[in-house]
């Protein structure tokens, strides 16, 4: 029988990322993915590590409240948090499971380029920023930040896909939780 994963986004790298990862780890196993677009309850850009992370048990209760009957809800959030002078990135994925367990990834983290972060200090997405600075459309959508930083060596998606890989330990080892 297929299990059921609602992801609590419908940004396509989110929603690519998780779907490797649960086929990753899971291998024997068929899912079905619902993809909702729902709200954080946080700002549109987080600007706290702790405030990411409320965003991301935030979409899992909504997933669940959307599909109760799932086998998992998934919630990716992506913010940034200030460390000393730096303002970095950070990834987190929040998995809830039928049992109530919820796993955590929190995914690599760099310091966002200076000239970048004033405009994220002004109120813009890290996307927006991106878009703007590069003079690029809708990267957040797809190699996102840490893949134009990167020249495409690492995509947003495959940062996600790890991060979500990470959040799924609980889960392949549950004899240790």
């Amino acid at each position: 029988m297929k299990k059921i994963v609602v992801i609590g986004s419908q940004n396509p790298a989110k929603v690519s990322a998780v779907k490797k990862a649960f086929n990753t780890v899971f291998p024997k196993e068929e899912f079905v993915f619902e993809s909702l677009s729902v709200d954080s309850g946080v700002s549109r850009q987080p600007l706290t590590e702790k405030e990411t992370k409320k965003g991301a048990m935030n979409r899992i209760k909504a997933c669940k409240k959307a599909f109760p009957k799932a086998n998992y809800w998934v919630g990716v959030e992506g913010g940034v948090e200030f460390v000393k002078e730096d303002l970095l990135l950070v990834e987190w994925v929040y998995v809830l499971n039928t049992d109530g367990e919820i796993g955590k990834g929190r995914g690599l983290s760099f310091p966002v380029p200076t000239k970048m972060a004033k405009d994220i200090s002004r109120g813009l997405s890290i996307g927006q920023s991106n878009d703007s600075f590069f003079n690029k459309n809708n990267t957040g959508d797809g190699i996102g930040l840490v893949g134009t930083l990167t020249k495409g060596y690492i995509t947003r998606e495959q940062f996600l896909e790890e991060t979500c890989i990470v959040a799924l330990i609980r889960f392949i080892n549950r004899e240790l939780y």
